[in-house]
């Protein structure tokens, strides 16, 4: 009976559809205009271009929703429909406010001003003449100077409208943004007078040498123009959006029945990751090695202490094997298996739950040759290991959620425990920020879950006794020195220096306390990165151990009187984590560079002996090649480079598996990435790449979840 109600709404399908195809019609003939016309809108061509767009539009769509659209639709509850209509609003939103579809600067009907032009009879004392020039006049539509209706002696010549008399233009019209008039100057020129609906300005041309004066007035389009602009965009870009969430949700709903046998696949993925990346390790022996690769390896090769400063659990696995094989390269090639091992983990689930062999396989090449895993694998980063843990942690609940909404399981496998308190605890160890982001991914469980929400609770519980067993037991033994609380001071004074170069009040003893750190005339702000302001000569840094209290309590004071100041650093700070397109910061990728004659380097030089060996230097070459390509033209650096696609990719597709399952359980797939990408927009002090691997690899990994069956056993039925 609830069913027959929610489907009331269609019972007029021919109605609605011509309804629907009309409004979307109009909507993309006008985005048709505004992105690729040139011409006003008042313009012939244009009003009869947007009406053809309308009726043959109108036409196409009509059949559209009329025999594919609303049928598939009318099995929606409201419920479904509201949500899969949110999705697309949401991710339209997305891709206007992060500037992946920028809003074009066009204008659905022009400001009119006016334009008076009045010389004047004196001149200045030191002028020779009384001469006025105007080279240019401009209104954004129209630039010619019959435009003006003369009053006196005028005359054009060489393209200049002059007079030496008293004279006067007048002009009446449409402008697009601002008039634009421009000057000759020199020692014979006279004065003008320019007036504007806007106001009156007085203008002496006199200068003792030729030259030109700009005169500009802002006349603003109207403030409707841009919201109507921005509406026509979004509900242009939410319909096809919703037509894609349409067509995924249109996938079939089942796993398939009499699959073949499957155990020749179980180490086929594993083989073929394996083999790709060790081609990438041979042309880059002995693996890609930055600053921070070299400063861990030169902990592990000598025989002192470790520094904490990166997470020493990185520096005391590579003495382990450093006794093994005395060479990086064997950490590359731990990194190459562990990360080989849970993608291969991961298909394997997913093969298990239904995804078509052929998918796997496609995906299985795809993984293994993707820009990013050509090069990350093979560096010495302990973010390789952060990432492979995030994967690992995204691929059990999915596991856990999907079987939780399937099978109705109240209880999480000892593998589904095991393997989430292991990633956790790699997470929380490889990554100082590791530790905030489990909290917030298991709390957010806890709150969510009902029946298995006392199991999450005591993996993490786990996971935080075994960390602080590793720090407080371990590292003592392994003479590590704990590390000072510079990551934390860092993110505090990259925010206060955005609130001393906004001019944030500030009393005297809280200008005498910052001096101290640093004379506040050297304060240099750098939203994109640290490094500008961290390694000013002078800067304190020994002594803020002692202020990191102190300056978080200033930094909420001054965030009080000024939230504006710190939400914009929080923006401008972060375009990597959550910008698609370039603008406003650098991007560092990966560890390979250019040398000066051209080829490539990837090790760092050092004092340590460490030097790139190449056993396959033509592969090395095409390589990085394939880096260029992928990395130069910008869309391709969006796609395949810039970390936010990936965690709005992820998004996007929990919010369709969850339309697919029928249950709001499914967001929680989203979890992991939507954690680590939430505190990296609070911390972010530098635009790297490997900060947010994980997530890349996450999104990278949701893209077989558009080929995989909603329901994977008899008894459940899709809604």
């Amino acid at each position: 009976m609830r069913i027959s109600k929610d489907r009331r709404f269609w019972q007029h399908v021919p109605f609605f559809s011509a309804l629907l195809s009309v409004i979307f019609s109009c909507l993309i003939s006008f985005f048709i205009w505004l992105k690729w016309i040139p011409y006003p809108l008042s313009a012939n061509r244009t009003l009869g271009s947007i009406l053809l767009f309308i009726c043959g539009l109108s036409a196409g769509l009509l059949l559209v929703f009329r025999y594919w659209l609303v049928p598939f639709w009318r099995s929606f509850t409201k419920k479904k429909m509201m949500a899969a209509v949110s999705l697309s609003l949401l991710t339209a939103v997305i891709l206007i406010i992060t500037g992946a579809l920028s809003l074009p600067d066009r204008a659905f009907s022009f400001p009119q001003s006016t334009l008076e032009i009045e010389t004047r009879a004196e001149k200045n004392p030191a002028a020779s003449g009384s001469r006025v020039a105007l080279s240019l006049f401009d209104t954004g539509i129209g630039d010619s100077f019959s435009l003006f209706k003369q009053e006196g002696d005028w005359e054009v010549q060489n393209g200049r409208l002059q007079t030496s008399s008293t004279a006067r233009l007048n002009w009446h019209g449409s402008v697009f943004h601002q008039i634009r008039l421009m000057f000759e100057t020199g020692p014979a020129a006279g004065m003008v007078v320019v007036r504007t609906a806007e106001g009156e300005q007085a203008l002496d041309l006199y200068a003792p040498k030729s030259g030109v004066h700009v005169f500009t007035q802002e006349v603003p389009l109207p403030p409707w123009n841009k919201r109507l602009v921005f509406l026509i965009y979004l509900l242009s870009c939410a319909f096809f959006m919703f037509l894609l969430v349409t067509l995924l949700l249109s996938y079939p709903q089942r796993k398939h029945q009499n699959r073949p046998d499957l155990r020749w696949l179980r180490w086929f993925p594993f083989v073929v990751i394996v083999c790709v990346w060790s081609l990438s390790l041979l042309a880059f022996w002995p693996g890609v090695m930055t600053l921070d690769s070299i400063d861990q390896w030169g902990q592990a090769v000598q025989n002192s202490g470790f520094d904490n400063h990166h997470p020493a659990i990185y520096a005391i696995l590579m003495r382990g094997f450093l006794f093994l094989t005395g060479s990086p390269a064997s950490i590359a090639f731990l990194q190459i298996l562990v990360l080989s091992f849970i993608a291969n983990a991961g298909i394997q689930l997913y093969l298990r739950k239904g995804l078509p062999v052929w998918v796997a396989g496609l995906f299985t090449l795809v993984f293994a040759i993707w820009p990013i895993n050509l090069f990350f694998p093979i560096t010495l980063w302990k973010d390789v290991l952060y990432g492979a843990c995030q994967l690992g942690l995204f691929l059990i609940l999915f596991d856990v959620v999907s079987a939780q909404i399937n099978d109705s399981q109240n209880r999480l496998t000892i593998r589904q425990f095991s393997g989430m308190a292991a990633a956790g605890l790699g997470m929380s160890l490889f990554r100082h920020n590791g530790l905030p982001v489990i909290l917030m991914i298991f709390i957010l469980l806890i709150i969510v879950s009902q029946t298995i929400r006392f199991q999450f609770l005591k993996i993490l519980a786990l996971i935080v006794c075994l960390y602080l067993l590793v720090i407080k037991g371990f590292y003592p033994i392994m003479n590590v020195k704990s590390a000072s609380s510079s990551g934390v001071n860092q993110v505090l004074i990259h925010t206060i220096s955005a609130h001393v170069a906004a001019g944030t009040p500030l009393s005297a003893k809280e200008t005498e306390y910052l001096n101290r750190i640093l004379p506040l005339e050297q304060w240099i702000y750098d939203p994109c990165v640290i490094n500008t302001l961290w390694n000013q000569p002078g800067l304190a840094i020994s002594q803020m151990d002692n202020y990191s209290v102190d300056l978080a309590k200033k930094l909420w004071q001054w965030t009080s009187i000024a939230p504006n100041v710190t939400f914009k650093y929080l923006r401008d700070s972060s375009p990597m984590i959550w910008q698609i397109q370039r603008g406003g910061c650098y991007l560092f990728r990966i560890g390979v560079l250019k040398s000066a004659d051209g080829k490539p380097t990837w090790v760092q030089p050092n004092a340590i002996g460490i030097k790139p060996d190449s056993k396959l230097p033509a592969f090395t070459s095409r390589l990085y090649t394939v880096f260029e390509t992928t990395a130069g033209p910008a869309k391709m650096d969006a796609i395949f480079w810039r970390p936010a696609i990936y965690a709005y990719f992820a998004l996007f597709i929990s919010g369709i598996w969850a339309l697919r399952v029928g249950s709001a359980k499914g967001l929680l797939i989203s979890l992991v990435s939507f954690s680590q990408t939430g505190v990296m927009l609070l911390i972010n002090i530098a635009q790297d790449v490997r900060y947010q691997y994980g997530v890349m690899l996450i999104g990278l990994f949701c893209l077989p979840l558009l080929f995989l069956p909603a329901a994977h056993n008899s008894e459940r039925t899709c809604e």
